[in-house]
């Protein structure tokens, strides 16, 4: 298990062994989170949050092509910024170079030639 820190946002216990993800918060508890409530991940600048199907999110300093490697075969890069839950995946517009999730959220898709 690989520990993150964030600057002022919760740090990460992160596994490739298991399906859950560990989330340590800043009071010393350590939350499970199930791979299937993850919706996406986006990074910025140096931090990637992990958005959730409750409307939650966590942070961590982790690259996105890191955690990518740590999630299963159902998470797809899009975008250079963003990792999506291909189970939270509603429609794919292709002349707008965006997907719609589940939960309405409008994510950018990269394509290359």
């Amino acid at each position: 298990m690989e520990k993150n820190n964030c600057p002022d946002h919760p740090e990460f216990l992160l596994s490739s062994e298991s399906s859950p993800i560990f989330i340590e918060l800043r009071n010393d508890v350590i939350k499970r989170i199930e791979h299937e409530r993850i919706c996406y991940i986006y990074v910025e600048c140096t931090c990637s949050t992990f958005y959730l199907d409750d409307d939650s999110r966590f942070n961590s300093l982790k690259p996105l092509r890191e955690i990518q490697k740590m999630l299963p075969p159902d998470f797809f890069r899009i975008h250079r910024n963003y990792i999506v839950n291909s189970m939270k995946i509603s429609e794919l517009r292709v002349k707008e170079r965006n997907i719609i999730l589940t939960n309405g959220k409008q994510l950018p898709v990269s394509f290359r030639n």
